[in-house]
Order: structure tokens, then sequence, then C-alpha cells
């Protein structure tokens, strides 16, 4: 496996901000997808469609904090500061908000979820992100247990004096990852029947991430056998990225339709897989590519207003991620007032995204400004 040696580049925040969006799009047209009432029309596809943007949302978040960690030789001190405590104590201050808020919005008589009650249990499985309470907390968790594992890993790799030992385990992890993904895709297993293998599985997209950043394919044996160069791999992987989300969406309708409910598909299911795959690259290959007009317009949007945009919404995406559903329930509980089941899809879904990204942002970005409070903004 052939490396490139490369510090942080603007790529990654281009990779962050477009998961961030995608993941705030799934839950503002969650409520739009599971209305079958409204099946087949455009305002349900349409619904489907940004929906589908969490398929590979979650998976590039993991890649690029699979490329930035892997091989790197931190000590466990320095480590635990720098991953643990940037999640952890935002994740607790939110948890605690989110709590707080449920208790409120229920002694108003109002309902934020799929119960109408607090309990023990109830708390337990906002604190765990359970499906229909605050879903978006079960990505802490999942992502805690790919940092200790890549951890670990880098640990054992740095005191086993083997030659290309490190390429040999990469590349043992990401074949035991496409295999894994045929079993699911084939519904073999289904990791969500056992939420630790599931989080565990999410390393594999960590070390795929650090392979596909790492990996000069032009210079592999594969690739000279086939005259691969960036221009070629720029063009494949928008156009592989175009039809897998496209096949995606088909499938996810027609699965949609036959059960009667809507049905998405596992992190690990092999058009996922490839779908995520061919992004990253596409967004490596278009900072990296020297074509005269790709690369300036790549300088354009780099050194321009929404190059600017795009590093400041990765830097803030974390706290991004752990407020935005907070922020959603509030416009629609204060605000709004409205059940979005009774309203159309076509209008709701692109201005709720729009909105709450932004009241997400601008909070976090105050938050990140003012003392005590920056602890708990994520960035």
């Amino acid at each position: 496996m052939e490396i490139k040696n490369s510090n942080r580049i603007f790529y990654y925040d281009a990779l962050k901000a477009l998961a961030i969006i995608g993941v705030i799009a799934c839950h503002v047209s969650s409520s739009f997808v599971t209305n079958m009432n409204i099946i087949n029309t455009p305002g349900w596809v349409l619904s489907v469609f940004f929906n589908c943007f969490r398929d590979f949302s979650i998976p590039i978040f993991v890649m690029v904090s699979g490329a930035l960690l892997v091989n790197k030789d931190y000590q466990l001190k320095t480590f635990i500061k720098k991953k643990f405590n940037r999640i952890l104590i935002p994740y607790i201050f939110w948890v605690i908000l989110f709590i707080l808020f449920a208790m409120i919005t229920f002694t108003l008589g109002l309902s934020i979820g799929k119960v109408n009650q607090i309990s023990l249990s109830f708390i337990y499985k906002i604190i765990f992100g359970y499906p229909g309470y605050a879903r978006v907390f079960w990505f802490v968790w999942m992502i805690l247990v790919v940092y200790i594992i890549l951890f670990l890993l880098n640990k054992i790799i740095k005191r086993v004096n083997i030659k290309n030992f490190n390429s040999k385990v990469y590349k043992s992890i990401l074949l035991l990852l496409l295999i894994y993904s045929i079993i699911v895709t084939l519904k073999l297993f289904n990791p969500m029947h056992h939420t630790f293998i599931y989080y565990l599985s999410f390393t594999g997209y960590g070390v795929l991430g650090y392979y596909l950043a790492k990996t000069d394919f032009t210079n592999t044996k594969f690739g000279k056998a086939i005259h691969i160069n960036d221009k070629k791999i720029l063009i494949a992987s928008f156009i592989l990225s175009i039809l897998f989300y496209i096949i995606l969406l088909l499938d996810v309708i027609i699965l949609s339709n036959d059960a009667g409910k809507y049905t998405s598909l596992s992190h690990f299911n092999i058009i996922k897989l490839i779908l995520a795959t061919n992004i990253f690259l596409f967004f490596r290959y278009f900072e990296e590519y020297d074509g005269k007009i790709i690369k300036s317009n790549y300088n354009k949007i780099k050194e321009g207003l929404l190059g600017k945009l795009i590093n400041s919404l990765s830097k803030y995406s974390f706290g991004i991620y752990l407020s935005h559903m907070l922020v959603l329930k509030f416009y629609l509980i204060y605000v709004l007032q409205i059940n979005l089941r009774n309203h159309n899809p076509i209008k709701w879904v692109p201005f709720l995204l729009i909105i709450t990204l932004i009241t997400s942002w601008i909070i976090i970005w105050a938050m990140s400004k003012v003392p005590y409070l920056n602890k708990v903004s994520g960035v």
C-alpha cells in the first residue's frame, strides 16, 4: 500500500460539512417518510431523497475520523484529552438539556417522541439514543467505541516488528468490512440487534477512510496495470456516487412499498459502502486533480466565502450534531406549533433543513465564544 503523507486538508472539512447537512436533512424529513398516507407522491419521494442523506453521512463522519486517527501515535493522556473530553463533556451538557426539555414539554402536555411520560427508562433511552427518543445520541457511543479500537490498533501495530504489518492489518480489516457488508446485505445477519457489535463494526469505516485518504491509487499495481490517473478516478467516483445514490433511493422506495412502511437499509449494506467510498474519493480527487478548469474552480471555492463557510460548518459540526434535534423540536413545538404529518413536505423539508442548520450553527458558534460554554460547544 503506497501512502501519501499529508496534513489535514480542505476536503476533510468539505466532507464533514456535507455530512452534517445530510444528518439534519434526514431528521427533518423523518416525519414525512414514515407517513404512508402520502407514499409515492412527489412530496414523499422528495422526503426519501433527503432522508437517505444519512446513508452516506454517518459513514463519512467515521471515515474522516479514521483518516485523522489511524496510524497516529497518541499518548493515552493526550488521546483522552483530545477525544474523550471533546466528545463526552458536550454530550453530557446536551443530554441534560434534552431531558429538561422533555420534562417541560410533557408538563405542558406536548409530546416530543413516542412516549407521554417521564421515567427512568425514558431518561435511559435518551442517554443512549434509542429510536423514538433522542436517536442522535447513539452516535456518541459509537464513535467512542471506534476511537478506543483505533487507539488500541495503533498501539498494537507500533509494537509489532513485522515488515508491512500495518498494511496487512488495514487490508485485512477492509476485506472483513467487505465480507461483513455482503452478509448484512443478504440479510444473513442484522448488526442492529447487537448494539456493541454494531458500534464496533464502524471501525471498518474508520480504516476505510484512512486507506482512501492516504493511498496513492495511481501507483498501485492495479492502478498501473490499467493506467489509472487522477482524472479517471475523479470522473468515475462522480458517476458512481450519483448512480449508487439513485440505486439506494429506488431500493428504499421499492422496499417501503413492499413492506407497507418506510424501510431503510443498514449502514453496512453494500450499496452504502460503495456510495460512501465514491463520495470520499470524489472529494479527495476534486482537490488533488491538477486540471486547469477544475483546479481553478476548486481554488475559488476554497479561498472564497463558500470555503470559509465550509470550514466553519466543519469546525462546529459536532456541536451542531448534538444540538440540532433540540432546535428542531423547539421550532415544531413552540414556534411553528405544527404536526408535520399534516403538511406538504415539498415546502417544509427544505425550510426546516435551512432554519435548523442555521440556528444550530449560530448557537454553537456563539457558545464557542463564551467562557465555560465553549467547553460544551463541541469545538
